[in-house]
């Protein structure tokens, strides 16, 4: 069943959990990371999911276990999954009788719930004539361009042929850099290493977070505390 297929297929009950996550609108990349168990370091996968969860970098999110039930909690009366889902946490009050094939169902409604969101807010930027953040993409190209304009700069005024001195005028003294390395002072030779070092290097403002290319998802979603392979499996499953 093609994606067309499955969006026609949508009952009034479930209309979101059976639509497409990643089409022609949105990419969405999902991830997990695990460490060897042997190690029994999970340290490293905490920290590096509060620093994702931090929101330093624009388009990584933390998506949790309890977070994710939470959420389900909360919206039982909007989705019908979601009711299922409080039911049966209800009942056994606790998160084990939940199976796999049914958390994987919660996680895809969340993202398509993210998703179109996402999208609402872009549309309601274009419609107010919002300008759009720019990307890493355009502020390299940018700074490559004030670099190509510097060189192209440097390299007129090397060519220009040198100003006559006139009668009664002392020659000016010979630049650093034109001097034999062994004539220059120690400060002169460290400056033009460094010139040289840093000739070509494109410097970006440490203050853009974008996650480009534009051609890369949309948005990248860690999961975490999803430790049972057969939810991924299901998950799979309900993505294909």
């Amino acid at each position: 069943m093609g994606r067309n297929d499955k969006a026609a297929s949508a009952s009034a009950a479930h209309p979101l959990q059976n639509l497409p996550l990643n089409d022609d609108s949105w990419q969405a990349f999902v991830f997990s990371v695990h460490e060897d168990p042997s190690q029994q370091e999970t340290s490293r996968i905490g920290a590096l999911a509060a620093t994702v969860a931090s929101g330093i970098r624009q388009r990584f999110s933390v998506l949790s276990r309890s977070s994710l039930l939470s959420w389900a909690i909360e919206n039982h009366k909007g989705y019908d999954l979601c009711k299922e889902a409080k039911a049966l946490i209800d009942a056994s009050s606790g998160d084990a009788d939940l199976s796999n094939s049914l958390v994987a169902r919660l996680l895809k409604l969340r993202l398509i719930v993210l998703k179109q969101q996402a999208l609402d807010s872009k549309n309601e930027q274009k419609a107010n004539g919002s300008p759009d953040t720019p990307s890493v993409s355009e502020a390299i190209d940018t700074a490559k361009l004030k670099a190509k304009s510097k060189e192209d700069k440097d390299s007129a005024r090397a060519k220009s042929p040198p100003k006559k001195t006139t009668k009664g005028s002392l020659p000016k003294p010979a630049d650093a850099a034109s001097r034999p390395e062994s004539a220059q002072s120690l400060g002169d030779v460290s400056k033009r290493k460094v010139r040289l070092r840093d000739k070509g290097v494109v410097k970006l403002d440490a203050n853009i977070n974008s996650d480009e290319p534009l051609g890369g998802p949309d948005a990248y979603y860690l999961l975490q505390d999803f430790d049972d392979v057969g939810f991924f499996i299901s998950l799979m499953e309900e993505d294909s």
